[in-house]
């Protein structure tokens, strides 16, 4: 079950990861650096809390 939820954040993470994408190619290199820094806690900070409970 865990890994369902693993996958799930995954697919989650592919949207704000396109958002990335689109600031930087509007040359916004520090607001696409925070995003990916967010979207990479977002998915860990879960993770973290999935195998240490």
């Amino acid at each position: 079950m865990k890994y369902f939820v693993i996958v799930f954040l995954l697919l989650v993470s592919i949207y704000p990861l396109s958002y990335v994408r689109y600031v930087w190619s509007k040359k916004n290199y520090i607001g696409a650096l925070g995003m990916v820094f967010i979207t990479i806690l977002s998915f860990i900070f879960p993770v973290y809390l999935l195998f240490t409970r």
